[in-house]
């Protein structure tokens, strides 16, 4: 696992902000490039 479960937890509440959509967006279009 690339983040531990804590970071993934943070990360999750972090990309329902507005200014960090972006990541999100990362997250569906790259899940591969994420997952390295």
């Amino acid at each position: 696992m690339w983040l531990n479960e804590i970071r993934w937890d943070e990360m999750s509440e972090l990309i329902r902000l507005p200014d960090y959509r972006f990541l999100r967006d990362s997250f569906d279009q790259f899940p591969k490039d994420w997952k390295e």
